[in-house]
This record gives C-alpha cells, sequence and structure tokens, in this order.
C-alpha cells in the first residue's frame, strides 16, 4: 500500500486541490474528519506522517482497530503510550475489552501477543535491531532540527518498507525526498534511514488487527 501511494506522486500541495484530496484519505484513517489542508488543536498545520501509516496500515484483512488509530497513532508522544512506555488516561482511557462475548481487564488482554516495541538511542541504549526491522513496522525518527523529543519519543514517524546494506528503506508522508520519477520534493517519499536515526521501533500485536474488539472505560 505504501509503495502504491508513492507511486500515485502525491507531492504537499496546499493549493492544489487534487492532492489536498489524496491526502485527505490519510487523515481520514485516523478519525480526522477536516480535509487538507488541516490544523491541529494549536491552529498548526496538519502533521499527517502518522495518518500516513494508518492508512497503509487500513485494509479488509489488516486494519488497526479504530480506537487506536483515532487515539494513539496521530502523534510520537502519543506513541509512548502505544508501546507501554508511558500511561497517559486522557489519551487512553479504556480499562477492559469485550471480544466475543467475554470481557478481560486491558492490562491482559496483550500479555499473550505483545506489541514489539524497543525504545532506540534513548539514554544511551542501544540503536535499533536491524535484523528485527521487518516491512510495514512504524519507527519515528528525529523531527526538524533533529530533535528527538523530551522522553526520546521522536519527531516524526515512518513506516519499514526495506532494509538495505545495514540501513532502514522507509515511506514516509509529510516528509522530504525523492518521488517516483526521482525529483525531490514534500508529500510521501522513500528515504533511506541510518539505525542510529531511529527514535522508537514498533509493531502491533494481531490482537489489535482482530475485527469485533469493543474497547470499554
Amino acid at each position: 500500500m505504501a509503495i502504491t501511494e508513492w507511486l500515485r506522486d502525491v507531492r504537499d500541495l496546499p493549493d492544489d486541490p487534487e492532492q489536498c484530496a489524496l491526502i485527505t484519505r490519510y487523515l481520514r484513517a485516523t478519525g480526522t474528519a477536516a480535509p487538507y489542508p488541516a490544523r491541529d488543536l494549536h491552529g498548526r498545520p496538519r502533521k499527517w506522517c502518522g495518518d500516513f501509516w494508518a492508512f497503509c496500515w487500513r485494509g479488509p484483512a489488516t486494519g488497526l482497530q479504530q480506537p487506536i488509530l483515532d487515539r494513539l497513532i496521530q502523534s510520537t508522544y502519543r506513541l509512548l503510550t502505544f508501546g507501554g512506555f508511558a500511561l497517559d488516561e486522557g489519551l487512553w482511557p479504556y480499562r477492559s475489552v469485550r471480544y466475543q462475548g467475554e470481557t478481560v481487564p486491558l492490562a491482559e488482554w496483550l500479555d499473550d501477543a505483545p506489541r514489539y516495541a524497543r525504545r532506540c538511542g534513548h539514554h544511551g541504549s542501544a540503536h535499533v535491531d536491524i535484523e528485527a526491522v521487518m516491512p510495514g513496522d512504524l519507527l519515528t525518527v528525529p523531527g526538524p532540527g533533529g530533535i528527538r523529543g523530551r522522553w526520546g519519543q521522536g519527531g516524526h514517524e515512518v513506516m519499514a518498507y526495506a532494509v538495505d546494506r545495514g540501513s532502514v528503506v522507509a515511506a514516509e508522508g509529510n516528509s522530504t525526498g525523492p518521488g517516483p520519477c526521482g525529483d525531490h520534493r514534500e508529500g510521501v517519499v522513500l528515504r533511506v534511514r541510518r539505525p542510529e536515526e531511529v527514535c522508537l521501533h514498533l509493531r502491533p500485536s494481531w490482537r489489535d488487527l482482530l475485527p469485533g474488539v469493543e474497547y470499554l472505560r
């Protein structure tokens, strides 16, 4: 899916209705009603790198559950809760899940099928394990100016596409880099990310993909 979007030659051109319509599809994946160009809660231009990753995970067999998409994917800070590195009840107020008629405490729901979550390069910890990276994995990297964030969560979300010569080839939305014709642009691009750039390495659990799961407060 990510490569299909790259081949569409999606560009971040706020004055181009056709390109804005393409990016709006990504925002819909995380429950955002406003069309692109959208603004965040602070009135700033909406970053859509996480929306792009979420869109590429949506499908009849691989869609992440909507509460996860709506609450935990849109920013690198929120990913700290997704990865289990932090608990923010304002972002994730659920206490249990109901599935096939059974209610299970949320703390036990992922016990036998945890998400893959690794913090990389935070306070001297090791770089990302390149051999563990799989296509579709969610990685975060530093934002503009190399900022990794207060908790080392990074500032930009990317999707792993492949590993090549010890680095990660990433499909990225809301980024700058080469498009399918080789020209440099802002939009959907492919970039090579060095291991030391990766801040978080995340992969959903198969339980995050089950249809019919109800999250309860």
